[in-house]
């Protein structure tokens, strides 16, 4: 079950047609639906840390982030699309903190943010091996190791230049 229902996926007999779907509201259909299973992935404030913090992932890392968005609920994806916006006119803290000197205790501190930031990564890493170590896949089958570290590395590479 921690490994979701991927790519195999789930079939659910005779489950109601939904009406917002397009297909009507009327009568049952067998509907099979593909769900990568639990992950740290999906949830929203670390979705918003990256973003305010002006954390870029990138190649598998991104993709996988851009697929958990779709597992959280559709209120938190319109958080993040308004936080988005507003960060595309206002900047992130990396922005702010890369116009500032090197001793300003606004980069200083961004800093510190980040090294915390990459500590609690580091320790999610550590807990998801120890607990995964057994089915040695993360969710939906995924190389979780290569995942988080390459996360890790790209928040590293987030701090604000000295």
């Amino acid at each position: 079950f921690l490994q979701g229902f991927y790519p195999h996926g789930i079939i659910f007999e005779q489950a109601r047609k939904c009406e917002r779907s397009g297909i009507g509201d009327s009568g049952y259909e067998d509907i099979k639906v593909y769900l990568k299973g639990p992950s740290a992935g999906q949830s929203t404030m670390i979705f918003v840390f990256d973003k305010v913090l002006g954390i870029h992932h990138t190649g598998d890392a991104k993709a996988f982030q851009e697929e958990m968005v779709m597992y959280i609920p559709r209120g938190h994806r319109h958080l993040l699309q308004d936080l988005s916006r507003k960060l595309e006119k206002s900047g992130s803290l990396r922005e702010y903190a890369n116009t500032c000197n090197e001793d300003c205790p606004i980069k200083i501190e961004y800093n510190a943010c980040l090294d915390a930031f990459t500590k609690f990564r580091k320790y999610h890493l550590a807990v998801a091996s120890r607990y995964l170590a057994a089915v040695l896949k993360g969710t939906g089958g995924s190389d979780f190791r290569a995942l988080l570290r390459c996360v890790i590395g790209n928040t590293e590479a987030s701090r604000s230049a000295s």
